[in-house]
């Protein structure tokens, strides 16, 4: 599965066999900087230029594009509410940061093939919108194989996934057994 956060920023977290896969160097996942036709010559925060950043994340396309028009937006949460609750402008944008994303991530999907890609972070907040231009792009981008029978879902916490997640990490790895027994045979070994 991807775990794709699109937020402020874009990452993806990918997860085989029930382990999060990591990297090398711990950077599997950055696709918020991998190299897109429609980013070409724009700035990324990052500094360099093409990033999906430039005009899928929520600072670029979402807020700067409703600023420029004089609306009051403050951070990206502002225009996807506005989005839930039908304004045009913001769907439209919300719809087109989905497209882009789903230009990023097609290669990814071709790929390495998963089973489902779980969409979290603040654009998941207007889901249905978002997912829409996800999905016009990525399934006409990836093999026929690849997207056959790929499921594109919300995050299941909402905006209490980092949170759930954080405690989650917790219980498996410092509070398991095994994790507390190791640390008293290392403490009184």
């Amino acid at each position: 599965m991807l775990a794709l956060k699109a937020s402020t920023g874009l990452g993806l977290g990918i997860v085989a066999d029930g382990r999060i896969l990591r990297g090398h160097r711990s950077a599997a996942g950055e696709i918020g900087h991998v190299k897109v036709e429609a980013a070409k010559g724009l700035i990324c925060r990052c500094g360099d230029t093409g990033c999906p950043e430039a005009v899928a994340a929520g600072w670029a396309p979402t807020v700067e594009r409703l600023r420029s028009d004089g609306q009051q937006v403050d951070h990206v949460r502002d225009p996807v509410a506005q989005a839930v609750r039908g304004d045009g402008q913001a769907r439209s944008i919300v719809r087109e940061s989905g497209r882009r994303v789903g230009e990023a991530m097609a290669a990814t999907v071709t790929v390495l093939n998963p089973r489902a890609i779980i969409v979290g972070g603040d654009m998941a907040g207007a889901f249905d919108t978002f997912a829409a231009g996800l999905r016009d792009t990525l399934f006409s981008s990836t093999t026929a194989l690849a997207g056959r029978d790929l499921q594109v879902l919300p995050s299941t916490y909402g905006e209490r996934a980092g949170l759930v997640g954080c405690v989650r990490l917790a219980l498996e790895s410092v509070l398991s057994p095994h994790a507390v027994d190791a640390e008293l045979a290392r403490h009184h070994g």
